[in-house]
């Protein structure tokens, strides 16, 4: 049976002698049953073919009963279960309960609770960069959805209890775990390529090629292989990466926080290559290193950098929007207040028109009716003063009517026509008149009152005058 290994060790002296009695086991693919002689400890959880449940992450502690340990030579026996010619399990430690439970929570905070916050972290970044996609369309946020969404896999690969219903067995969920760790590593080569050194994307395909293939390799290597397969695959992203930090060096423009920030973001990857290499060339035992832990947090904090220089950059964004739109709205104002001043102008203009409008026709009436009046009764009056006065008021009625047929006037003009005007009228009352003008008044204009106060003074002086 290849699904099944047993193992047993000594009991030591210490246990009965110094109290030992507290187990632990820090990690074990992918399920133990523990016994002490014949008497039956338990387990870390189903161990059912049908249902066994994967704890090969999680440390795991038993106490050894008092009434059970006899200071006889004693075995302690276990029995691992995993997936074919697929387990592993990490060195024991027997102490005192105080001691070895201490070093369960910290191993379990490692081990697990950081995973949990590693996996939250991710889940909310992929959901933060698909939201800020769906706003602004930028293909680096759909980059960085996709790049927290492939690093998820192995995260869930550590935690999940059973493998998922869509994959046939232990191995496929390997296979999908190797592969989202190189899929997240080259969507962050593509990120950095296009953001930072303004790579075309049409120049990146290279890397989605890279991707498939990795995939391919995957897929067909043999259950045994997967491991060496996967982290040969990463190794060769990290070597990438290596390039990468080289690259953004040498660019004088790019020699800022920001990317000061990812290179050390890169280097911090670079650290999960020794856990590769040992994955690669060590064997079982061996694997159980310090260097799981930083091949947990690489990936997060690698995604934190990029999510906070990204959320900033937005945040930014929304903030020159923010004063874009403010300029905006004061302009639109001003612009309102503007239309609304000509609106009123305008609306002015048009009230002044209908005014002059009505008032012409006024003018016009008067003029039509009682200056036919005025006329009738000028040629049915005789010589003499009264027809010069029904003269006079008739000419004062065409001089308020044409006041507003017409806005300036030249002087000259304006007294030519009342020295016509005022002779005729002599001539009438048989008198004459003697005019001199100016030549300087040919280049001077008055305005509508003007001429009609001139032309009312002149034609009263005259008409005193001629009534003596």
């Amino acid at each position: 049976d290849h699904t099944q290994a047993w193992y047993r060790l000594a009991l030591p002296e210490q246990a009965h002698t110094q109290g030992w009695r507290q187990l632990l086991m820090l990690r074990h693919m992918m399920n133990v049953e523990v016994w002490l002689d014949q008497h039956y400890l338990g387990s870390a959880g189903p161990v059912a073919p049908a249902n066994l449940q994967r704890k090969w992450n999680r440390p795991v502690t038993w106490t050894l009963p008092a009434a059970l340990i006899t200071g006889a030579p004693q075995m302690l026996y276990f029995r691992l279960h995993s997936a074919p010619d697929f387990g592993v399990m990490s060195p024991l430690i027997l102490g005192d309960e105080a001691t070895v439970m201490s070093r369960y929570r910290l191993n379990y905070f490692l081990q697990i609770d950081l995973v949990k916050v590693s996996l939250l972290a991710m889940v909310f970044i992929a959901c933060l960069g698909v939201f800020v996609w769906l706003r602004i369309r930028q293909r680096h946020w759909l980059l960085i959805s996709l790049m927290s969404a492939s690093w998820s896999l192995p995260l869930l690969y550590i935690l999940l209890p059973a493998v998922p219903a869509v994959l046939p067995d232990e191995f496929d969920f390997l296979r999908l775990s190797h592969w989202g760790t190189v899929a997240g590593a080259l969507c962050l080569l593509a990120f950095i390529y296009s953001c930072y050194l303004q790579v075309a994307t049409s120049s990146l395909r290279w890397l989605w090629a890279a991707s498939l293939v990795h995939g391919v390799i995957l897929l067909v290597v043999p259950d045994k292989s997967v491991v060496l397969a996967g982290s040969v695959g990463q190794l060769l992203a990290q070597l990438l990466f290596g390039i990468l930090i080289i690259q953004l060096l040498r660019v004088k423009t790019l020699r800022n926080a920001e990317v000061y920030s990812i290179i050390a973001g890169l280097l911090i990857m670079l650290l999960a290559a020794a856990h590769d290499v040992s994955l690669a060339i060590s064997s079982g035992m061996e694997r159980w290193r310090w260097d799981m832990f930083v091949s947990y947090i690489t990936q997060p904090v690698m995604m934190i950098i990029i999510a906070w220089h990204g959320v900033r950059a937005f945040l930014n964004s929304v903030n020159q929007l923010d004063a874009i739109n403010r300029q905006l709205q004061q302009r639109l104002s001003d612009a309102e207040q503007d239309l609304r001043q000509v609106f009123s102008q305008q609306l002015k203009l048009q009230r002044d028109n209908h005014l002059a409008s009505e008032r012409e026709l006024v003018y016009r009436d008067l003029h039509d009716d009682l200056g036919a009046r005025l006329l009738s009764l000028v040629f049915k009056s005789g010589q003499g003063e009264a027809r010069d006065l029904a003269r006079s008021a008739l000419q004062d009625l065409r001089d308020i009517v044409s006041r507003v047929m017409q806005e300036d006037h030249q002087l000259a003009a304006v007294i030519a026509d009342c020295m016509a005007e005022n002779e005729n009228r002599a001539l009438a009352l048989g008198k004459t008149f003697a005019w001199q003008a100016d030549d300087a008044l040919e280049h001077v204009s008055c305005s509508n009152r003007h001429m009609l106060k001139l032309r009312l003074l002149l034609r009263e002086l005259c008409g005193h005058w001629l009534r003596q």
